[in-house]
Parts: structure tokens; sequence; C-alpha cells
């Protein structure tokens, strides 16, 4: 099965940053602005989901929450500038694999998104 990964930002920068990062890894890379157009077309493909937990419409709660309700499970690395403890401790209830804060550095990121999609 073919192997994706879905950001979700309404950073543009942050999107395109994160996007050619893993291209440059090998990985193929979808992008969304938001949760709601993420949900419009979820992929078939198997993946792991970057997520931004602020967005202007759905947050990355909500997101977690819509895929939840729909039976949807895949892994959920979120990225987040705004992250604490109390933070960190709700993401893992909502099933989140990992948190981790902006800027990003990228040995952190790609061992998030293998560690996440093996298991």
């Amino acid at each position: 099965m073919h192997t994706e990964i879905w950001i979700v930002d309404d950073e543009e920068a942050v999107r395109d940053s994160l996007a050619i990062l893993l291209e440059c890894e090998g990985f193929t890379v979808r992008s969304y602005d938001s949760g709601e157009a993420f949900l419009a077309s979820i992929p078939e493909a198997r993946g792991c989901l970057i997520l931004d937990l602020r967005m202007p419409g759905m947050d990355g709660f909500e997101v977690m929450g819509a895929l939840r309700e729909r039976d949807i499970q895949f892994p959920i690395v979120v990225v987040t500038g705004h992250g604490d403890p109390l933070i960190a401790r709700r993401l893992h209830e909502s099933g989140a694999y990992a948190m981790l804060d902006k800027p990003v550095a990228e040995e952190d990121l790609f061992g998030a998104i293998r560690s996440a999609l093996e298991g």
C-alpha cells in the first residue's frame, strides 16, 4: 500500500516548507489549508497526518474528533507553536501520536513520522 503524508496547516509558508522537506526524503505529500478541506477529501492511501492545532474554522482537536466520529484511524503528528504539557496530554487522549513544537527540527519530524507509521 502506498504511504502519503498529509499536511493540514493554515499557514502557506509552513505547508510549503514541510512539503519540500518531506518530498526531499521521498514522501508523497498532499497539503490542505484547513481541516474542512482535508475532511472533504480524505485520501484512501495509507499515511500520516501532520496537523496544526490553531487554525481558523476547525482547529486540530475538532479535526481529530471528526476523524474519530467517522471511525477513521491513522497516525497523527501535531506540529504547533502553542504546545504545553496540558495540550500534550489532551492531544495524547485525542489520539495524536506526537506533538512537535514549531519550528520543528528535521530529525524530530522524520523520527515522529517514521515511528507513527511503524505503529
